[in-house]
């Protein structure tokens, strides 16, 4: 089993996290893995067998194809097939946007063919060509296809400053504050980032202060998860288990066995 990151090339990476691949050769039956939303949308071209997400549509990526997954705001399991060979491009928040027409709210919690919400994107980049090359060839094919179809540059960029704030605070800075920072109200942001980001500016705030407690989780330090929560803003503990909980599908003791 392996997984990889690529970095995106410089006038890519405002919009795009990383490229990532996970490969598994001829094991031994379907290993499951849990998948944490993590305020990023993706596109995921599978070269290898079928694989089933089991999500509340439990949809598998069929052979051949390519799928866009939305914005997350609840854990999903992933079944691996025996043979699989995935390519993901994972969007930073509102950086779908820059290469789609499609409202991102649309796409929430959702996993649907690339065809179905960008034809034009779709036809450029069909998977047959992608197969016999390596990764890195196929990453700098689909980043000439993606710069040509940068559609939204400018329009989008209010929002990427406000994730970008959003981040940086690990979703504890107030959304006044950020509205205010890049001269909106409030409200007006809010319609944005449903379009641009599939979320409002508080749920991605929430999601993005999950993430980097799944993280600290992740590393096994040995503080209190009392002092964990007033680290990262929670009222309590019992505040930090519930919202834990709703994203991860699991208790902070239980992270990391699935």
């Amino acid at each position: 089993m392996s997984y990889c990151e690529y970095q995106a090339s410089p006038f890519l990476s405002p919009y795009i996290e990383t490229f990532w691949t996970f490969r598994t050769k001829d094991e031994k039956g379907r290993h499951t893995q849990r998948v944490l939303p993590d305020g990023c949308t993706d596109i995921i071209f599978n070269f290898g067998d079928s694989v089933t997400s089991l999500t509340h549509e439990s949809r598998s990526l069929l052979t051949g194809n390519v799928y866009v997954v939305g914005t997350m705001t609840a854990s999903a399991l992933t079944q691996n097939a025996a043979c699989c060979d995935l390519l993901g491009i994972r969007f930073r928040p509102a950086g779908m946007f820059a290469f789609m027409r499609v409202a991102l709210h649309e796409l929430k919690d959702r996993v649907v063919q690339l065809k179905e919400v960008e034809a034009t994107l779709c036809r450029m980049l069909p998977p047959e060509a992608l197969a016999t090359l390596n990764n890195r060839d196929r990453i700098r094919r689909v980043e000439a296809v993606l710069l040509r179809n940068l559609r939204n540059k400018e329009e989008g960029n209010l929002v990427r400053r406000a994730s970008v704030m959003i981040g940086r605070s690990g979703g504890r800075v107030a959304i006044q504050t950020v509205a205010r920072e890049v001269n909106v109200s409030p409200r007006h942001l809010e319609r944005l980032f449903r379009e641009q980001v599939g979320v409002s500016p508080k749920r991605l705030s929430s999601i993005l202060r999950f993430r980097a407690l799944s993280e600290r989780l992740y590393q096994g330090r040995s503080e209190s998860l009392l002092q964990t929560a007033f680290a990262f803003g929670y009222f309590d503990h019992a505040h930090l288990t519930r919202e834990f909980k709703s994203y991860a599908g699991c208790l902070p003791s239980e992270y990391g066995k699935i």
